[in-house]
């Protein structure tokens, strides 16, 4: 047969954070949202790079066909 120990209850057990750890989380918070930021900035550059390339080769394949209609 195992023993468990002893299990004791606690209520409205309050943890105190030193002021360190609080700004150090706070910066890390600050750290990820400018991380999110350009991340989310870089993807839409690209959404924006992809969309303006294909409808560049739309256009340069429409020129192509009226050109050579024309011809």
């Amino acid at each position: 047969m195992r023993h468990l120990g002893k299990i004791v209850e606690f209520e409205k057990v309050y943890l105190e954070y030193p002021d360190e750890l609080v700004q150090e989380q706070a910066e890390d918070e600050e750290q990820e949202k400018k991380e999110f930021s350009k991340a989310e900035e870089g993807y839409q550059d690209m959404v924006l790079s992809r969309t303006q390339k294909y409808s560049l080769e739309e256009l340069q394949k429409k020129l192509e066909e009226t050109q050579s209609l024309h011809l």
